[in-house]
């Protein structure tokens, strides 16, 4: 079968309890030689639901924090910091077996 075909989405809808479709989200990957790392402080990893993530989702709107996942991880958030303030964040949701 066609990956078009697998990828359609009204045929998706048919099989498929779609009920909220995300994106497209663009990946840009650099060449080494063309990364230009920012001046950081610090990496950390902090407990999920630490005030310091809590502080960065309720800097950005509601929908946008609810997309990023952030406050169902189900790990520790991975942070990166300037000074004393979490500029970015990443973690995950463990799935059940």
């Amino acid at each position: 079968m066609p990956v078009e075909v697998l990828t359609d989405p009204g045929r998706l809808r048919a099989v498929l309890p779609i009920t909220e479709v995300l994106g497209p989200a663009s990946l840009a990957y650099l060449d080494e030689c063309d990364l230009q790392p920012a001046e950081l402080d610090m990496v950390d990893a902090i407990p999920r639901g630490h005030a310091d993530l809590t502080t960065l989702l309720a800097s950005v709107p509601m929908h946008d924090a609810d997309e990023c996942g952030l406050a169902t991880i189900t790990s520790d958030a991975f942070v990166v910091r300037r000074g004393n303030h979490v500029v970015a964040a990443a973690g995950y949701q463990r799935w059940s077996k």
